[in-house]
């Protein structure tokens, strides 16, 4: 489920991970496309004066300290949630001859979305706070991305400015291990992360990995791999 609200010269994107069979099953990625047909990345080379989100290459990413009470940590910033959540980046990192990258994590003690501040968040939504998880809706997860969408085809057509990713502790509870009574994290945590790159939704009969690579590969194209 998608909903897109235009404001100026930035298109807001929400996208969602619902409880569905059918996301469970066959769910796959495909680019964003801006309304000119040009895909949504972030800009790497970009300089901290124009975009305060990309440092030195990588795209910088805060986690708000408390994590989620769901999964025992070290009180400290590493351990349980906080790790998982940095596996969850160093998987698209992983991905041949892509230069896609992501800071360490730094922690913060904000815990509001705006989607326009330039300050990439995570955070773990335990009373719905942020209104975007109205009680049945079956979300569990969600990544805001805010990009450049221009009335003409410029060079900054696509450019993302700003991501946030919002897990719903108020309806789902999430573990690091298997349990079918709980939320894997890592496994949506890695999901969220690839909305993050400016993959969305594309539903197949099967997932395949070679395109999903493809894609990565596509936006973030190098000679080598970055790790």
């Amino acid at each position: 489920m998608i909903d897109r609200v235009i404001n100026s010269a930035l298109q807001f994107l929400l996208i969602f991970s619902a409880i569905s069979l059918v996301c469970s099953q066959s769910m796959a990625y495909t680019p964003i496309l801006t309304t000119n047909g040009n895909e949504v990345r972030w800009v790497l080379d970009e300089v901290p004066q124009d975009q305060p989100n990309i440092i030195e290459g990588s795209v910088e990413f805060f986690i708000n300290r408390f994590g989620t009470p769901d999964i025992a940590d070290n009180g400290d910033g590493t351990g349980g949630e906080f790790d998982i959540l940095r596996q969850a980046f160093r998987a698209w990192e992983a991905v041949p001859t892509s230069l896609i990258d992501f800071n360490y994590l730094q922690l913060t003690d904000e815990n509001v979305v705006t989607g326009t501040d330039r300050t990439n968040l995570i955070i773990f939504d335990d009373a719905n706070g942020s209104g975007l998880f109205p009680l049945g809706t079956g979300v569990i997860a969600l990544t805001l991305l805010t990009f450049e969408d221009e009335a003409f085809d410029g060079v900054f057509d696509g450019r993302i400015v700003d991501a946030d990713m919002i897990f719903n502790g108020q309806d789902f509870v999430f573990s690091a291990g298997m349990d079918p009574a709980k939320m894997n994290l890592g496994s949506v945590a890695t999901h969220e992360a690839g909305h993050v790159c400016g993959l969305d939704h594309g539903f197949h009969q099967k997932t395949n990995e070679e395109d999903l690579r493809g894609c990565v590969k596509s936006l973030y194209p190098g000679q080598t791999s970055a790790h």
